[in-house]
């Protein structure tokens, strides 16, 4: 198979993964599908929207970048962290119990959030 093509069905893969609901997910880190609910945290104007986030064990937390400088969300204690989102893109963090606490990004450390972990 030629480059050119594995390319293209790559390409074709991406392309059809919304369709189906699903998103491409850089330097998720879950292991395996989120079976909870999937809180959504924008990343737009420098902040965190919402800045705050109640989750149960077992949910998950999906960032993404709307602002066209790139940000990671990133634990105060350093115990995780994302990539460095560019506009668009997503990660995604399973909730566990020692989770809860507050965030911010590398890149902009004024963009603050905050994780409470229920149940």
């Amino acid at each position: 198979m030629s480059q050119g093509i594995a390319r293209r069905q790559l390409l074709a893969l991406g392309l059809a993964l919304p369709a189906f609901g699903l998103s491409v997910r850089r330097g998720a880190a879950h292991n395996g599908v989120i079976h909870g609910t999937i809180h959504e945290v924008t990343m737009t104007g420098m902040a965190f929207v919402p800045a705050t986030v109640s989750a149960a064990v077992g949910d998950g937390i999906r960032w993404t970048n709307a602002d066209l400088t790139p940000h990671t969300a990133t634990a105060r204690d350093g115990s995780w962290t994302s990539p460095a989102l560019k506009k668009g893109d997503n990660f995604v963090l399973e909730v566990t119990a020692g989770l809860a606490g507050d965030y911010k990004c590398r890149f902009h450390p004024t963009m603050k959030g905050q994780i409470s972990v229920t149940g």
